[in-house]
């Protein structure tokens, strides 16, 4: 495919050669403009850091007409970016998904100058499309009911991204200060590696991580060649992109209550906390969904999720059956189903 202008391609092929024009009779930009306003994790491009009584995140929206924007940041990778005056520069480079809400703007002196100042709350795969894009619907995928061929797309899905999902631990220094890691991915094994991303000079030199990054999981780059011990090298931190739905379920973010009782008086094993990429039971966390199999309002995959107290990852067949825009019911094996609502507070 090559652009030959801001509405049309070319598109070769072997026995194939058409010119083709993005036709203006589809959605409206409103439409656009609605999924983008419904995001969780809105498309922008950073363009650099701004501190003065604050420190500011510069950004562009991906959206149509927009203009260079600036927010306040609370997501756990601003504190170091601040810290050290700039952004990761790899993280200029690219699109990343941004959660923008409002927050408190504060003086040099403390005093509030507003409270609903846009603030950037936490950052994640984009989840709406950028203006523009032509939307390719997947191919029909088989009817995975083999594990094994689960956990296979689940590979290979993590060995595609760019930022893959790892679990930081600590910092191992003997003659060098090595990270030690956990790829978020069944089957794998902790590890070691060399860390030449601009965070880990400040980090090698205190001999630990900060707090915000021990034990957490956040997005790292590694480099194509193994260093000359033979351990891998990170070479840039960000958002994690694997481990993305195949398929987003159409349900609000939210806490969701077992719907035989209430909110207010159920038990932690009654709850599940819906992320917008999956599933978060009373002892998991880091949960995504992989729904490549849809049949009517029930899809039926895998998810992925990390154990809150160990730490390990672990995958198992999920089915998802909506009951209406805030209800569902999750079927997690053969003798567990249960149904979910919304907790609206009561």
């Amino acid at each position: 495919m090559r652009p030959t202008g801001p509405d049309s391609l070319a598109i070769t092929a072997p026995g194939i050669a058409a010119d083709v024009t993005r036709c203006l009779t589809g959605a409206s930009p409103g439409d656009s403009t609605a999924a983008y306003d419904a995001a969780q994790f809105k498309p922008i491009r950073m363009t650099g850091l701004t501190c003065g009584d604050n420190c500011y995140i510069d950004f562009i929206e991906q959206t149509e007409g927009a203009a260079d924007s600036s927010a306040l940041c609370t997501a756990p990778q601003c504190a170091d970016w601040f810290a050290n005056g700039a952004l990761p520069p790899d993280l200029t480079l690219g699109i990343v998904g941004a959660a923008l809400r409002t927050g408190t703007q504060v003086d040099a002196s403390d005093n509030v100058m507003t409270t609903d100042f846009p603030t950037i709350t936490a950052f994640g795969p984009p989840d709406t499309p950028l203006p523009g894009t032509i939307a390719v619907p997947p191919a029909a995928d088989p009817d995975l009911t083999d594990i094994n061929a689960q956990m296979e797309a689940a590979a290979q899905a993590y060995d595609a991204a760019r930022f893959k999902p790892v679990r930081l631990s600590r910092l191992q220094c003997d003659s060098e200060c090595l990270i030690a890691y956990g790829p978020q991915l069944e089957g794998t094994l902790d590890g070691l590696a060399h860390c030449a991303a601009p965070e880990c000079a400040d980090w090698i030199a205190a001999k630990a991580l900060p707090d915000g990054f021990r034990r957490t999981v956040v997005g790292a780059a590694f480099a194509a060649d193994p260093a000359a011990d033979g351990l891998p090298v990170i070479t840039a931190f960000g958002p994690p992109d694997a481990g993305q739905p195949a398929q987003r379920l159409p349900l609000p973010p939210g806490t969701y209550v077992d719907s035989q009782l209430s909110c207010g008086d159920a038990p932690h094993a009654g709850l599940r906390e819906f992320t917008g990429a999956g599933f978060n039971g009373p002892a998991t966390r880091d949960c995504t969904f992989y729904a490549p199999k849809r049949d009517g309002d029930s899809f039926r995959g895998i998810q992925t999720c990390t154990d809150t107290d160990s730490g390990t990852p672990s995958t198992t067949p999920l089915t998802v059956t909506l009951d209406g825009d805030l209800a569902f019911t999750l079927t997690e094996g053969p003798d567990d189903t249960r149904s979910f609502a919304f907790c609206q507070g009561d």
